[in-house]
């Protein structure tokens, strides 16, 4: 072979191996880049107006970490379940087992999403006499609605409860829920916020307890903003069970403050048929018995 062929070969070589590593560098660039922009899209974002935890919390998917396990960060919480007529028949020594410690009990209510006629629970008796023998916290609570007045429906409540309740049951409960669809009338911010206040001091008044309100995000910042309802404890309806506990999204009127959460609204567990909400309160079942006691006004 002479001196120029071998030379041309040389050449073309050197252009194959100098495009092979152009194109490594290439293919190294893209992917490096890649991996930039899926880290900037999967970047947890804090949510406005709360403090971000100190540490990140992990999972807490019911399905890849149970409560019950020492590795998930609300372990030490006591577990409840709410409850109305929809949850006809209970196994409560199965829910018992289960790790759940009390409980919430519709009472009283209204027949139509509207409004009136006042009307009791039919299950109400019967879930309260089973669960309280099983050795569950009981608690009662009322479904509020605009509507209709206000102290008629707490007197309506106060008839059907204050049998039932002793110190050792957990504080009555207001269950407050806009609902647009349900208004016969126009009602405006104030004199929602006046009725369901007037409904709230009407039970206190009586039961000589105070009551715990139950409410989501919406209806608290629209029509429970006033810092009237701040010494009302809030049980926040915030089923989303992957969320870090810190940084629950709560009404302004509570400062960020919650006694229980509404973990979830699709528990599925052995003694109930069909799902139920699951309810964590704040705290230890020593700091929830704490709690009830301190909500008595003879204490």
């Amino acid at each position: 072979m002479n001196e120029g062929k071998r030379t041309l070969i040389i050449f073309f070589v050197c252009i194959f191996l100098c495009s092979l590593v152009i194109n490594f560098i290439l293919v190294s660039m893209l992917s490096n880049d890649q991996k930039r922009r899926e880290s900037i899209v999967t970047k947890p974002v804090q949510q406005p107006g709360l403090k971000p935890s100190s540490k990140e919390a992990p999972p807490m998917e019911a399905d890849r970490i149970p409560l019950t396990n020492t590795q998930h960060p609300l372990h030490k919480f006591a577990r409840g379940i709410d409850i109305s007529h929809y949850q006809l028949k209970i196994d409560w020594p199965s829910v018992k087992k289960d790790g759940k410690s009390f409980v919430y009990i519709k009472a009283t209510g209204f027949k139509y999403k509207s409004g009136g006629p006042l009307e009791n629970d039919p299950t109400f008796s019967m879930h309260w006499a089973d669960a309280d023998q099983a050795g569950f916290i009981c608690g009662a609570y009322h479904f509020f609605h605009p509507n209709s007045d206000p102290v008629e429906q707490a007197n309506f409540f106060i008839k059907r409860v204050k049998s039932r309740l002793d110190d050792q049951s957990l504080p009555p409960m207001l269950d407050i829920e806009y609902d647009p669809k349900a208004f016969k009338q126009e009602i405006s911010k104030a004199e929602y916020a006046e009725k369901a206040l007037k409904c709230l001091n009407t039970i206190e008044s009586a039961l000589q307890q105070t009551p715990v309100i139950y409410t989501n995000l919406s209806t608290g910042n629209n029509f429970l903003s006033g810092e009237e309802f701040r010494r009302f404890p809030l049980f926040i309806a915030y089923p989303e069970p992957s969320i870090n506990p810190n940084r629950l999204r709560i009404p302004k009127a509570w400062n960020k403050q919650y006694a229980i959460w509404q973990y979830t609204s699709k528990l599925s567990i052995a003694g109930i048929q069909g799902t139920v909400d699951e309810d964590l309160f704040n705290g230890s079942l020593q700091d929830l018995k704490d709690f009830i006691k301190n909500s008595h006004h003879n204490n």
